[in-house]
């Protein structure tokens, strides 16, 4: 994109591009979401990694820093970003998600219907029904019993005959046998070890109301029943199936988890990872834990054909009970695309940014009054530093920030302000993310978006 300055948001003549000035309406803020989903394709992804706290404390997860690199020109990102994201769409192949679409749908249209799966679910109701006692309480209608979800009690091979799922033979797994649409054997199987951890918590709890209509002349009432769960936590779960003589699908999860039994976020610990393979795919989140009472830490890593597209990092400070958050310090996030786009962030703290992001959407005191709306935006962006680096560089080549938009509302005619995210570059031009990355600026990544989207629309019956 050239410096023309009718292109630049903070053109004060420019009430298209100004995110400080623009008039939208409802149906017109529908048709920019649309816009950016696809517009920021490359960018969103990256950040949605990003945003699900994905982190991690193997450095091949993290973007690695190795020089201080050029810092590129607005025209020179916009022809970097555009090469990345096609790279990026270029590398998975909706195609290669056929034969499981396939598969899913066969699964569902032949197996999954009501009368082939009560075996299994009344199979699956003894076993809880074996694990659950009556605890007395004394008080008429409420009942609680205490439950024992225990996921090795599970176990056994299902071959589906007839019309329905039947138990055959006794397994160390929970096998699931049956036949494909071109007549192939297929195994679904769920392999959990014996090692595992009793946790409790209010959590895993769970209440029953049904009110009792009384007989003539009496009152009804309100009948409870309360479940007290005691989930056994497996050290290791592994689910793979099978389509003839090759693995299609692997998920392998291994747990580490610190606990005395009650779950308590104030001093607890929990650490897993887990790894998908599909085909060519892998899906591997490195090591998420968290730290009592409220170090996170999270790592993901997208690969195909063993070719690394995307890691991602976060982690986070606060203080965390099992009331829920109570503070929210430093988030610390970075994310890679091919080796070639970097975004890294913090947020200096995480509980006073959703306490302005809160009154920025629901005080209408704030978001009617522009001068209060604006003040509350520059609040929020001395909380955040995020950036977008490419090759690794250590100096930034663009900002990532909060803007103000105008807005109309569509019943009263009122002006109301919302935030926007927006990109600046090192010449100081800004613009709103939905307007930078439009169909114009990226007129063959979206052609090349949208034609990956419809493709798995169409795989998936979206």
């Amino acid at each position: 994109m050239t410096n023309n300055p009718k292109n630049k948001i903070n053109n004060p003549k420019n009430k298209i591009n100004n995110p400080e000035t623009k008039q939208t309406t409802k149906k017109t803020k529908k048709n920019m979401k649309r816009k950016k989903l696809l517009g920021s394709l490359f960018l969103g992804i990256t950040l949605a990694f990003t945003a699900v706290g994905c982190g991690s404390d193997n450095d091949s997860a993290a973007p690695k820093e190795r020089s201080e690199g050029p810092v590129l020109t607005q025209e020179q990102q916009k022809q970097q970003l555009d090469a990345t994201a096609r790279k990026f769409m270029g590398s998975i192949h909706p195609d290669d998600f056929k034969v499981l679409d396939n598969l899913a749908y066969y699964v569902e249209k032949h197996y999954l219907d009501d009368q082939s799966v009560e075996p299994v679910n009344n199979w699956a109701k003894g076993i809880l029904q074996s694990m659950t006692q009556t605890i007395a309480t004394g008080q008429p209608g409420y009942t609680e019993y205490a439950r024992i979800i225990d996921a090795t009690k599970y176990r056994g091979r299902f071959e589906h005959q007839g019309y329905k799922w039947v138990r055959t033979k006794d397994s160390q797994n929970l096998e699931f046998l049956f036949r494909d649409q071109d007549g192939n054997d297929c195994l679904l199987a769920f392999t959990v070890s014996d090692k595992a951890k009793a946790v409790r918590s209010e959590f895993f709890n769970s209440e029953d109301t049904e009110y009792v209509p009384g007989a003539a002349g009496h009152p009804g009432y309100t009948e409870r029943t309360k479940y007290k769960n005691t989930v056994m936590v497996p050290e290791d779960v592994r689910m793979t199936l099978q389509q003839g003589d090759r693995q299609l699908l692997s998920t392998d999860i291994h747990t580490d988890l610190t606990t005395s039994g009650d779950l308590n976020l104030a001093v607890d610990q929990l650490a897993f990872t887990c790894k998908t393979v599909f085909q060519k795919y892998e899906v591997i989140v490195h090591r998420a834990f968290y730290k009592g009472p409220g170090d996170a830490e999270a790592g993901v890593e997208l690969k195909a054909d063993g070719k690394t597209l995307l890691t991602a990092k976060a982690t986070g400070h606060g203080l965390v009970s099992n009331r829920g958050v109570d503070n929210v310090g430093s988030v610390n996030v970075a994310a890679d695309v091919l080796g070639e786009l970097q975004v890294k962030g913090t947020c200096s703290n995480g509980s006073r940014l959703a306490e302005i992001i809160d009154r920025m959407k629901k005080d209408k005191a704030v978001y009617t009054d522009e001068a209060r709306f604006k003040k509350e935006v520059a609040d929020a962006n001395s909380l955040l530093d995020v950036n977008v680096y490419y090759s690794y560089a250590t100096k930034p080549s663009a900002g990532l920030l909060l803007g103000a938009m105008k807005t109309v509302d569509d019943y009263s005619g009122r002006a109301e302000w919302i935030s926007n995210a927006q990109i600046k570059f090192t010449d100081g031009t800004t613009y709103a993310v939905d307007d930078y990355f439009s169909r114009k600026n990226f007129a063959g990544v979206f052609k090349e978006a949208g034609d990956m989207i419809n493709a798995f629309k169409r795989l998936f019956n979206f």
